[in-house]
């Protein structure tokens, strides 16, 4: 026992020089990034900016204009006039009767409960317990009675 709570005392040293390592390592890298990004800024901030040349007029496209003729005229249509009689009005069919309703949900009965006293649980979880402790009980006792030989 007293090498486990050693061995456990080791690790847990170790761990924390190792956590304190980890830590120093990682504040020193993040001084080196922040430096550098420091040292970026200043030189962007005094850098001249970089003149932009100038555009350039890029070249309209020569457009050629071809004269259209004018559609020809088409004189209006002739009306029409129907002498034969007016249709039959059209009658719509009745609607289709309804579908017929689904019988209201029942739900189903509940299951029947099981009686307050389980007698199982109470037969074989406590009564043979007790019987079994009663008769070890007895069986150490019987043999510690018995004469030595």
């Amino acid at each position: 026992m007293e090498f486990f709570v050693t061995v456990l005392v080791f690790a847990v040293i170790w761990a924390w020089v190792e956590i304190l390592r980890s830590k120093r390592e990682f504040r020193a890298q993040n001084s080196a990034l922040v430096h550098r990004v420091w040292t970026l800024e200043q030189e962007l901030a005094h850098a001249s900016p970089v003149p932009k040349p100038a555009p350039q007029p890029q070249p309209q496209p020569h457009v050629e204009v071809k004269p259209v003729a004018a559609p020809p005229v088409v004189p209006p249509p002739i009306p029409v006039f129907e002498t034969a009689a007016p249709p039959e009005p059209h009658v719509a069919p009745p609607p289709p009767p309804p579908p017929p309703t689904p019988p209201p949900f029942e739900a189903p009965a509940p299951p029947k409960r099981k009686p307050a006293t389980d007698w199982e649980a109470l037969i074989g979880g406590n009564v043979l317990n007790k019987v079994g402790a009663l008769l070890l009980v007895k069986a150490s006792r019987m043999k510690d009675d018995e004469p030595s030989k």
